[in-house]
């Protein structure tokens, strides 16, 4: 396998909403963007400037379309449709910014009653924070289904079952 080929089986893995992907690859790159982002906030923290600032960001968008992606390829594995994470970010992003009591101060750090504001959004934030981790670990948990499906081949390789299989499983339940 050439290196011009192993990069662009690497780019299509991180940002192709297309096929699937299995719970090994999947929880490598969440991994990979994990370091990666603590890194590039690492390095933004001890050389403040403009430009590091702004890689941050760029890093933190491309993670944020990536990880979208691998989940997108992740539900598809599992058999289920595209728009599940898509669901699942407007389900975080209702949580974490409609129950906010007052939305007006919410990102501000000077408020009239700044220690219950700022327990208030911890709160939600920690809300949100505790479905995204049950999100990982389903996406995690459960296995593909076996052989391909609507949205492609299985990634283990594993061959589609036969008649005869299909048959034995139906009878077992």
């Amino acid at each position: 396998m050439s290196l011009n080929n192993s990069k662009n089986i690497f780019l299509k893995h991180l940002f192709s909403f297309s096929g699937r992907i299995n719970r090994k690859y999947y929880v490598f790159y969440i991994l990979l963007w994990t370091v990666t982002l603590q890194l590039i906030g690492l390095i933004c923290n001890t050389y403040v400037d403009p430009y590091s600032l702004r890689l941050y960001w760029l890093m933190s968008a491309m993670s944020f379309i990536s990880i979208l992606a691998l989940q997108v390829k992740r539900t598809h594995d599992l058999g289920w449709s595209t728009y599940m994470p898509i669901a699942f970010y407007l389900v975080i992003t209702f949580v974490t910014f409609s129950f906010y009591p007052n939305p007006q101060t919410m990102f501000s750090p000077y408020t009239a009653d700044n220690n219950i504001e700022s327990l208030t959004i911890t709160q939600y934030n920690s809300l949100a924070s505790l479905i995204y981790t049950i999100w990982f670990f389903i996406l995690v948990c459960l296995p593909g289904v076996k052989g391909p499906n609507k949205y492609g081949p299985d990634p283990n390789g594993n061959p589609a079952p036969t008649n005869s299989q299909n048959q034995n499983n139906q009878d077992r339940q």
